[in-house]
């Protein structure tokens, strides 16, 4: 029959085990969020790019169209009213 000692190291032992297995799953899952943390951000900066672009393109159309409608110059100074 073990002793007293003996059981109580076998239990530390045993947290100890659990302890270990534990953090190993914490550093498991930091490492899962980081990798998806970051697959998140790519994606959002890219959607950002894309809204850029799109406001661009929308504001040469726009420029454009006013400049056929009503001439470059005043195209021109009605877009400085919306800067």
């Amino acid at each position: 029959m073990p002793t007293e000692a003996q059981t109580v190291e076998a239990r530390v032992t045993i947290l100890e085990y659990r302890a270990d297995k534990l953090e190993e799953a914490q550093d498991a899952l930091r490492k899962e969020y980081t990798e998806e943390h970051t697959a998140l951000r790519k994606s959002l900066q890219g959607i950002e790019k894309s809204l850029q672009t799109i406001k661009w393109v929308a504001m040469g159309a726009a420029l454009a169209f006013a400049s056929q409608v009503i001439g470059l110059k005043q195209a021109f100074a009605a877009l400085k009213v919306f800067l």
